[in-house]
């Protein structure tokens, strides 16, 4: 991103449209990565776990958030995605912080070349 990007990208806020079901069974996989059982798993583990287990591929293609504002909507997948750019998974978490990263996710919509330039 270049110094004017900056300037001029537009935070735009979600609204959070995950079902309760998906929700638990997100839970029921961050409880088979906590071990210990201290409630806190890596971040990077969790997401790939959801991407890459057969059970979950259904997971991924719900729809996870709209962006009223802009009229589109975000499967969970796309959502992972860009966090996973977007982020450092180091550390550990436990589930309610990971559950607020995913509601609380915010699209930026970045300004073309053309928008910079003029």
């Amino acid at each position: 991103m270049n110094q004017f990007a900056t300037a001029t990208e537009k935070h735009i806020f979600n609204v959070p449209i995950l079902p309760e079901e998906t929700w638990m069974k997100l839970k029921n996989i961050f409880d088979t990565l906590d071990t210990f059982g201290n409630e806190k798993i890596c971040v990077q583990a969790f997401f790939h776990k959801i991407k890459n287990n057969a059970s979950s591929i259904g997971l991924l293609s719900t729809p996870a958030v709209e962006f009223p504002e802009i009229n589109r909507i975000y499967s969970l997948e796309k959502v992972i995605f860009d966090l996973e750019n977007k982020m450092e998974f180091e550390a550990k978490t436990d589930w309610e912080t990971i559950k607020d990263i995913i509601t609380h996710f915010t699209h930026i919509e970045e300004p073309t070349f053309d928008l910079i330039c003029s």
